[in-house]
């Protein structure tokens, strides 16, 4: 109870000062929900140009459908968002959300299996990221909102951890995958030729254009329960790697204290 007031506090201080040419603060949110930033098609060439070990003489032998395939592909984690909502000035069922993120150990993950062998890559990330949407809503029933729009968000990608492991011998003298002549911290079991990994990777940039839509259920006046849903497109690029496209599916819940 004490946290909702804090909350409503926050929303009422908020809105008895905000407002500048020609807008004006009529709502202070929290979302919480899932993300699924996937990037397309990805495969080893992702993992490679991300770690400082060089994959390349690898890449068709693993990716080959006649030794391994990719089992899973997966990308996806809570979000918690604060949200902020405008009205325009003389403009009817219209709203601009102001939107900041949060995004804790999003995960990429593929898997190679060929027989009794297997390949694991995970890459585990936190996002903060700062977003825009414009929505138009019609009212339904007095309490019901039905709304929809376009936005955008810009995230920053920080606390890279990159994870191998495999029943590969990634050091044979067949292959000299990472006989590289640098200090990589790869461990190799000599006994049963297991390789176990792990590096901190790059820093990165994301960027997003979606579409989104919902419903809004008004309550006790001022209190606004709503869910949410986002389908869009971006990139990622991570510092010294080509940038790659991602496809992106949000679903979320929002609580919002409404000031008008």
């Amino acid at each position: 109870m004490k946290n909702i007031l804090l909350f409503i506090l926050l929303g009422c201080t908020v809105s008895a000062t905000a407002q500048f040419k020609g807008f004006k603060l009529i709502g202070v949110g929290l979302t919480s929900g899932v993300d699924q930033d996937m990037i397309r098609n990805m495969d080893l060439g992702y993992f490679d140009g991300i770690s400082s070990i060089d994959f390349s003489a690898i890449i068709d032998d693993v990716q080959s459908s006649d030794y391994y395939s990719a089992s899973s592909m997966i990308c996806e984690n809570p979000h918690y968002r604060l949200d902020l909502a405008f009205a325009p000035t003389g403009a009817n069922h219209t709203e601009l959300r102001l939107s900041a993120s949060l995004i804790t150990n999003r995960v990429d993950m593929i898997s190679y299996h060929g027989g009794d062998h297997y390949l694991n890559f995970m890459s585990y990330t936190n996002e903060v990221s700062v977003g825009a949407t414009y929505l138009k809503h019609a009212t339904l029933l007095k309490t019901l909102r039905v709304y929809g729009g376009l936005g955008t968000n810009v995230g920053y990608g920080f606390g890279h951890d990159l994870w191998i492991d495999g029943d590969i011998n990634m050091n044979a003298d067949n292959t000299g995958i990472l006989n590289t002549g640098t200090d990589a911290p790869v461990v190799t079991d000599p006994l049963d030729g297991f390789t176990h990994h792990y590096e901190e990777g790059p820093n990165s940039i994301s960027q997003r254009l979606f579409l989104q839509g919902g419903l809004a259920l008004r309550l006790f006046d001022r209190v606004e329960l709503g869910l949410n849903y986002r389908y869009g497109v971006g990139y990622r690029y991570h510092v010294g790697a080509s940038p790659v496209g991602t496809n992106l599916h949000s679903a979320g819940f929002t609580i919002m204290y409404k000031t008008r």
